[in-house]
This record gives C-alpha cells, sequence and structure tokens, in this order.
C-alpha cells in the first residue's frame, strides 16, 4: 500500500539519484512499500536491466506512468512545483508570517536530510551508530559520549539504526526547544 502522497504500487518509475550508476535512469515497476513507506521495492523492466527487485528511498523514485495511466507522465518535481505555486497564489501573497513559518518547517526538515544523506555513507537508508559517529567526529566539536548520547536520543525505537523519519523528527524537537 503507497504511503500518503507517493506513487500507487503498479506505477512506473524511474530510478534517479543512486550511487550505484548503473541503476540511475532505470524504469521499473513499484511493487510494494515497507517500513512505512521509508523504502520502495522496484522491480526493474527487463528490458533495460535483465530484471531484478531492488530496495529504494522514495526520493529515489521518479514517477513516469501512475497505474491507471490517465494522468500521463509527471515528475515528482514538476508536480511538487505545482504545488508550491498554488500555495502562495492561494495566500494571495508571496511572503507573509505564516509562510515564514513554513519556510523555517522546510529548511528544518531539508538540514534534517541533508545530513542525513551525509551520514548515510553506505547509502543504505540507515544511519548506524558507526557511520553517524564517524560522521560527528569529522565535524568536530563533539566528545565521543557525546555523539553516542545524540545517537540514542534520535533512535527513538533502539533499533541501532537512525531512519529519516528519526532524524527529521529530532530536528524538529531541537527547533522547538530553541523556540521556547
Amino acid at each position: 500500500m503507497a504511503a500518503y502522497g507517493l506513487p500507487p504500487e503498479g506505477s512506473k518509475v524511474r530510478l534517479v539519484g543512486l550511487k550505484n550508476p548503473s541503476l540511475n535512469g532505470q524504469f521499473g515497476i513499484i511493487s510494494k512499500y515497507n517500513d512505512g513507506g521509508e523504502r520502495v521495492m522496484v522491480t526493474l523492466d527487463r528490458s533495460s536491466s535483465g530484471g531484478g527487485l531492488v530496495k529504494v528511498k522514495p526520493k529515489q523514485i521518479e514517477l513516469v506512468q501512475t497505474l491507471s495511466s490517465s494522468l500521463g507522465p509527471r515528475s515528482r518535481s514538476r508536480s511538487s512545483r505545482r504545488i508550491q505555486g498554488s500555495r502562495s497564489k492561494i495566500s494571495g501573497n508571496t511572503h507573509s508570517s505564516s509562510d515564514d513559518g513554513v519556510e523555517d518547517l522546510v529548511g528544518v526538515l531539508k538540514a534534517a536530510d541533508e545530513m542525513f544523506e551525509m551520514a548515510d555513507t553506505s547509502g543504505d537508508g540507515f544511519i548506524s551508530q558507526e557511520e553517524f559517529e564517524y560522521y560527528m567526529m569529522k565535524k568536530g566539536g563533539h566528545t565521543r559520549e557525546t555523539i553516542r548520547e545524540a545517537f540514542r536520543t534520535i533512535d527513538r525505537d533502539n533499533d541501532g539504526e537512525i531512519t529519516t523519519d528519526e532524524m527529521r523528527k529530532a530536528f524538529l524537537r531541537k527547533k522547538r526547544e530553541m523556540m521556547r
């Protein structure tokens, strides 16, 4: 079952932004969603890649055609630009205090995603404790114990890995604390 805002299972997609260059640009069909929509299982097109099944992040797929095909080809980036454009048309102006709040939120989520991408050195979509420690030590200014405590705080389900959702929630919690 597709997570909210993601293409339905059976939709044709193109793989983008993968570390494995041989998979970039490959076409496939969404087989299913795992981990509450955090992972997408894509069956690759046999004609272009010989087939197979890959597990990717939702941001690594670009919608080509929905299951019903009535919408025709669309990319996720064009869709999101349309949504952002309609927000400013609805509000009637291009900058307001509520836009500042939305921009703040988007900025926090973008920062969380950027940190996640840099820390996930294996590219598996999860940050292990070792990856997190390596990233934080490289940034400097932190003791090993503070880094481990931060990891335990972010890893809310205590499974030894940080997901994008956990990272985003940690950034939002920190932002709320700073606003108090």
